[in-house]
């Protein structure tokens, strides 16, 4: 991916997507601007030792005006609250649309931009979701974020200015995501998240990264599309729970009952993916690994 000479602007640059996303387009030779609240400035230190410029920025509450001319805008805001929908439903709203929405329209006809969007639009079914599919968001977050992706549409709509919105599903690091957290509650024999017939797919945060840079190639081919972005790989939660713990060699799997969930599943159907941005680079197998490995070496509760 060449960006060579392209201002670039990553909105959540404090983030795990966002910060891996700024240092990515830098190494592609865009002209990079960090933008978040930035709660730890030794992130920001870091970004801008490393040649990327920051602004200081809370899109709940700072004028748009501030924020820099741009060719291509990232949006990667994942506040916590907002993110597991555990936020008041005022709160998301005031990020996921209003705060977004007039960051959007700060560069209405002058940038494009890839919206770092979620699986949850869709809400739940045994069924993977299809981007053609209508979503029926069942959780506010869903619905604000799937509210978001049609304004950045109305506002971008007869203007030079193009959107890729990217359904994200579940993505991982060694030591975040689901597979860390299922794999230190296998460890300390605590009740697993969700229920074991319940559907997932997990993907490595650098497949995320690496899909949202590629994401950049396509956006001549049309004014708007959706891609969803997630692991091909469909598994249900005991069985990746087992996986995990045989891995680790140790521990208990307990969910808090013993059937049921699959009407809970939230899975995308990854052919539009495979074919625009190719197969993820990490598999399934690396990623258990890793959460294991990072389970095996952080404390567990005191005895």
């Amino acid at each position: 991916m060449n960006l060579s000479g392209r201002r670039v602007v990553v909105v959540g640059a404090s983030g795990k997507i966002g910060r891996s996303l700024a240092y990515a387009a830098r190494d592609a030779g865009a002209m990079v601007t960090g933008v978040t609240r930035f709660r730890n400035p030794e992130i920001r230190d870091a970004l801008e030792r490393d040649g990327i410029e920051t602004i200081v920025y809370d899109a709940k509450e700072d004028e748009p005006a501030r924020l820099p001319d741009a060719d291509l805008v990232f949006l990667e805001i994942w506040a916590p609250d907002e993110h597991r929908g555990a936020g008041a439903p005022e709160a998301i709203w005031k990020l996921n649309y209003d705060g977004i929405g007039r960051v959007v329209e700060r560069y209405r006809g002058e940038a494009h931009i890839i919206n770092g969007c979620s699986g949850n639009v869709y809400g739940t079914s045994p069924e993977p979701f299809s981007e053609d599919a209508r979503p029926r968001p069942n959780s506010e977050y869903g619905l604000a974020r799937f509210a978001q992706e049609r304004l950045i549409d109305f506002l971008f709509d007869r203007t030079s200015s193009r959107v890729i919105h990217l359904r994200y599903f579940f993505g991982n690091t060694p030591d975040s995501g689901q597979l860390y957290r299922a794999a230190c509650a296998i460890r300390d024999g605590r009740e697993l998240e969700g229920l074991p017939e319940e559907k997932i797919q997990v993907i490595a945060l650098e497949d995320f990264v690496r899909y949202t840079l590629r994401s950049a190639e396509l956006l001549e081919r049309a004014h708007s599309q959706t891609i969803n972005i997630c692991h091909p790989e469909v598994f249900r939660r005991r069985e990746l729970a087992e996986r995990i713990r045989t891995e680790l060699g140790e521990g208990r799997v307990v969910f808090r009952s013993n059937t049921g969930g699959e009407e809970e599943s939230l899975i995308g159907d990854t052919d539009r993916m495979l074919e625009l941005l190719g197969p993820p680079v990490i598999g399934v197998d690396e990623l258990i690994r890793r959460a294991a490995h990072a389970a095996r070496q952080a404390p567990g509760p005191e005895k």
